[in-house]
């Protein structure tokens, strides 16, 4: 693995994680259905109190309400309480035949 150099850690009032469904990289191979919450994490920890986070997720097979209880379960268990969690559909122009869109969004005040 290639080594980076270290950064001092910072955090900022808004942070947008919107991953890949899948990536390779030089850090491994990352799959959105089984490693959301180990991206999620470092995003929290990066949002600063009375930040925003926003988080997209773009996989068909994952129901709005399920990603939505994971997403609240991991900031629970990362000590980040969400004050408010708002979700963002997509717009007229990216319909869904089953009226579950893929692209999903929740924009988080923490």
């Amino acid at each position: 693995m290639p080594s980076y150099i270290k950064l001092q850690q910072r955090q900022y009032d808004l942070v947008l994680l919107d991953p890949p469904a899948w990536a390779k990289s030089a850090f491994g191979t990352v799959d959105l259905l089984r490693d959301y919450q180990s991206l999620l994490k470092p995003a929290l920890l990066t949002t600063a109190d009375g930040g925003v986070l926003i988080c997209c997720n773009n996989l068909a097979k994952v129901s709005m309400q399920d990603w939505r209880e994971q997403v609240l379960r991991c900031a629970t268990k990362a000590g980040r309480p969400v004050r408010d969690c708002k979700e963002m559909l997509p717009a007229k122009d990216f319909p869904s035949l089953d009226n579950q869109p893929p692209l999903k969004t929740l924009i988080l005040q923490l």
